[in-house]
C-alpha cells in the first residue's frame, strides 16, 4: 500500500472521532396546562392485539407511551432529554425489559458517525462495498475479476485492517500473474456510515468506512517459452494419450511470452483430464518451464493460475514485491477482547452480557441478517448520487442550529455525557437484549434543515424587513424634529431609538438562545432536574400539548420552527416504527442489522428491500435487509417533545406508511 493510501486510511478514523453534532432537540419548558380537548379512544390511538405489553416500572411510566399494531406487535415509545445520564439509564432498562425485536432511534441516515464514541481510539478497521480491479485483462484464459475478489479479504463489507489490504495485494502477486500491484483507498463520502465489529465480550469496535478500495494491476512479463516439459505425478496422465503429443501441444499454444502464455498452456493441458488434476509450473524464468500434472487431495479444488509455485509469498522472477507498510498483527479484527478501544457497554448492558444475555456465543441464527448485496450498477448510481448531495438549509438557520447545539453540547458535558450519547447508548443495549435490529427512523437531516431554513425565514423576514424600514423612518422623523426644535441632535441617542424596532423584531430569534445558554449555565443536578418529566407522556387526551422542556427544547420557539422540527417529524417517525412492526417496506429506514462472517459478528448500515429511495439512497450501506418477519416488540427512542405527536400520528401510521409525501 502506498504512503498516501496509508495515511488516507488512517485519517478516516480520525473524521469519525469528531463527528458533525446533531440535534434536533425537540424540548423547553414542560407544560401541564389543562386541556379541553377530547378523550382520547383507546381504539381509535392503540388499536389492542395479542401481544401483552410488559408492566412499566415506575422510573418509566411517566416516559414511555405504548402503541399496539393490527399485526399484534407492541410499540414502546421512550421520550428522552438529550442531556440527561437518567435518560441513558431509562433507555437501557426498558430495552432490558422488553427485549426488543426492533431498536428504532431518532437518528437519521446523515448523522451516524453520532453512534461512534468520541473518547474511543481511532478506528483501525475499514469496510467498504466497493472493490476494483484495474488493469486486468479480459483475454480469454484469464481469470475473471470476480474470481480474484474470492481471494480477497473485505469484501461484502467485512472489516479489514491496513494489514488485510496489503495481504490482499500479496494474494494478487501470489498468483503469479501481475508483475506489480498498487493499492488506493478513497475517503468515504460524507454520508458514508460506520459499522461495529461486535466482540466476543461484546464489546462494539467502530469499523470506519471507506469509498472504495482499488487494486492496481500490471501483468507480469516472462521469458517466452522455448521449450516445455510437461510431467505427470502420481499416475495424473494416465489414461490419458500420448503426454508427449499434449506437451507439444501446450507448448504450441504458448506463444506470445508473460502470464498468458501458460494460462494458455495449461488450459490445453487440463482439456479432458479430472476434476482432480491440475497443472503447475516451475523454471519459469529461464523460458524452459516444466509442467507438473498432479493429482489433488481429497475435496481440494484446482489452483487458480499455476503460476502460484512460481509466485510464493508474493515474490519470484518478473515480480516486483509488494513493500508494507502497516504492522503484522495477530487477528487484527479482534484485537479488543475487553472491548478498552471499541464503544464500552454502559452498566445495564454489562450487566445483561454477564447474564449471557448478548454475549456472542448466545446469539442464534435467527438474529442474523443476510444482506442482499448491491449490483455494480447500484453502487455506481450511489456513489453518484452522494458525491451530488446537498446540505441543505441556509446560512442563518445553520447559524442558529450550530450555536444551539453548541450550548446543548455544554449542557450535556456539564452532566457528563457527550452528544450522541443516547444513541449510543441504545445500539450497545439493543446488541446486549439481541434484538436483530437498530432503525435509524428520523428523516433526513437535509430535508428538516431546508424546511427549518424556510419556515424561519418566512416566518422573520417580513418582520426584521418591517422592523428596519421603520427604524429608518423613525430615525428621520426624529433627528428632523430635533433639528425643528432647535434643540441639540445627539446621534448616538437618536441610533439607539431607531434601532428599537429592529431590537423587538429579533427578539424572537435572539431569545431561544439566550435561553439555552442559561440553561448550559446550570449545574448537573439542575440540569437533571429541569428535563426530568413531572406527567406521563401517555396522555389521556388525544389532544394534549407536546411536552417541552425548559432550555434544551429552546430552538422549538424561533418562529416558524414548530412545524418542521416537530409535526413533520412526528408523522415520519410514527410510520417508520408502523413498518418496523409490520414489515411494509415502502415506511422502512436504514437500519443496522446484525450479519455473521468468517471474522464475527458485525453491525452492518442497510438499506431495506423496496425502501423510499429519498430515505433509503440506492447503493448506500453494505447491502440491502428484508424487514423482520413477525416482530412482537419494537422500542423506538425519542425527544420527548415528539411522543405525543406520534401519539396522535398513529392511527394515521398504520393505515399508510409510505415516508414518500413526507420527504
Amino acid at each position: 500500500m502506498s504512503s498516501h493510501a496509508l495515511s488516507c486510511v488512517s485519517a478516516f478514523g480520525s473524521q469519525l472521532r469528531n463527528p458533525v453534532t446533531h440535534r434536533h432537540a425537540h424540548h423547553v419548558r414542560q407544560h401541564s396546562r389543562r386541556s379541553q380537548a377530547r378523550p382520547i379512544s383507546a381504539a381509535a390511538a392503540i388499536s389492542t392485539g395479542p401481544h401483552t405489553a410488559a408492566e412499566l416500572p415506575p422510573s418509566l411510566r411517566n416516559t414511555t407511551a405504548v402503541l399496539h399494531t393490527a399485526e399484534g406487535a407492541a410499540a414502546y415509545v421512550l421520550g428522552i432529554s438529550h442531556v440527561s445520564k437518567e435518560s441513558c439509564q431509562h433507555i437501557e432498562e426498558l430495552i432490558r425489559l422488553v427485549q426488543p425485536d426492533i431498536v428504532l432511534v431518532e437518528l437519521c441516515k446523515d448523522r451516524t458517525g453520532l453512534l461512534v464514541d468520541p473518547d474511543a481510539p481511532p478506528p483501525q478497521t475499514w469496510c467498504t462495498p466497493r472493490f476494483s480491479l484495474t488493469g486486468l485483462p479480459t483475454a480469454p484464459g484469464w481469470p475473471t475479476a470476480d474470481q480474484l475478489m474470492g481471494l480477497l479479504k473485505g469484501t461484502g463489507c467485512t472489516p479489514v485492517s491496513a494489514a488485510d489490504i496489503e495481504d490482499n495485494a500479496v494474494a494478487l502477486l501470489s498468483t503469479g500473474l501481475f508483475r506489480s500491484v498498487r493499492v488506493a483507498a478513497r475517503p468515504p463520502a460524507a454520508a458514508s456510515a460506520p459499522a461495529f465489529a461486535v466482540q466476543p465480550s461484546g464489546a462494539l469496535q467502530a469499523v470506519a468506512p471507506l469509498d472504495a478500495i482499488e487494486y492496481m494491476l500490471a501483468p507480469r512479463q516472462l521469458p517466452p517459452v522455448q521449450q516445455l516439459s510437461v510431467k505427470a505425478e502420481g499416475g495424473a496422465a494416465a489414461p490419458a494419450v500420448d503426454i508427449q503429443a499434449r506437451a507439444a501441444a501446450a507448448a504450441a499454444a504458448a506463444t506470445g511470452g508473460g502470464a498468458a502464455a501458460y494460462l494458455a498452456a495449461r488450459a490445453v493441458l487440463l482439456e479432458g483430464q479430472p476434476e482432480n488434476v491440475d497443472v503447475s509450473f516451475e523454471g519459469v524464468e529461464a523460458g524452459k518451464p516444466v509442467a507438473l500434472l498432479h493429482i489433488l487431495p481429497a475435496g481440494q479444488q484446482r489452483a487458480l493460475t499455476g503460476l502460484e509455485p512460481t509466485a510464493a509469498g508474493g515474490a519470484g522472477a518478473g515480480i516486483e514485491s509488494f513493500q508494507r507498510q502497516a504492522p503484522r498483527r495477530a487477528n487484527p479484527s479482534s484485537s479488543s477482547s475487553s472491548g478498552s478501544s471499541g464503544i464500552q457497554l454502559g452498566a445495564a448492558s454489562k450487566q445483561a452480557l454477564a447474564q449471557g444475555a448478548g454475549s456472542i456465543g448466545q446469539l442464534s441464527s435467527a438474529q442474523f441478517t443476510e444482506l442482499v448485496p448491491w449490483s455494480r450498477e447500484q453502487l455506481a448510481r450511489g456513489a453518484a448520487s452522494s458525491g451530488a448531495a446537498s446540505g441543505g438549509g441556509n446560512a442563518l438557520s445553520s447559524f442558529l442550529t450550530s450555536t444551539y447545539a453548541k450550548y446543548q453540547g455544554a449542557a450535556g458535558r456539564s452532566v457528563g455525557i457527550a452528544p450522541g450519547e443516547a444513541w449510543r447508548v441504545a445500539l450497545r443495549a439493543a446488541v446486549a437484549a439481541g434484538a436483530s435490529q437498530y432503525h435509524l427512523g428520523d428523516a433526513p437531516a437535509d430535508t428538516t434543515a431546508q424546511r427549518l431554513a424556510s419556515a424561519i425565514l418566512s416566518a422573520s423576514l417580513p418582520r426584521i424587513l418591517g422592523s428596519l424600514v421603520a427604524s429608518v423612518a423613525s430615525g428621520i422623523v426624529l433627528y428632523q424634529g430635533l433639528l425643528d426644535s432647535g434643540a441639540p441632535a445627539n446621534p448616538a441617542a437618536v441610533a439607539a431609538a431607531a434601532a428599537l424596532p429592529v431590537v423587538v423584531a429579533l427578539a424572537p430569534v435572539v431569545a431561544p438562545l439566550v435561553e439555552v445558554a442559561r440553561f448550559a449555565g446550570l449545574s448537573a443536578r439542575e440540569i437533571e432536574d429541569t428535563v426530568r418529566l413531572k406527567e406521563p407522556l401517555q396522555a389521556a387526551s388525544a389532544d394534549a400539548p407536546i411536552v417541552k422542556l425548559w432550555g434544551e427544547d429552546a430552538l422549538l420557539n424561533w418562529p416558524g420552527a414548530l412545524e418542521p422540527i416537530i409535526t413533520q417529524r412526528d408523522a415520519y417517525m410514527a410510520r417508520s416504527i408502523a413498518a418496523a412492526a409490520s414489515g411494509r417496506p415502502e415506511g422502512l429506514t436504514p437500519a443496522y442489522v446484525l450479519t455473521h462472517s468468517g471474522s464475527g459478528a458485525t453491525l452492518q448500515y442497510a438499506m431495506p428491500v423496496g425502501g423510499e429511495a429519498g430515505a433509503c439512497p440506492p447503493g448506500a450501506g453494505a447491502g440491502q435487509y428484508q424487514p423482520l418477519p413477525g416482530p412482537k416488540t419494537v422500542v423506538a427512542v425519542v425527544g420527548t417533545a415528539h411522543v405525543r405527536g406520534m401519539i396522535r400520528q398513529w392511527p394515521a401510521a398504520q393505515q399508510d406508511t409510505s415516508l414518500k409525501p413526507l420527504l
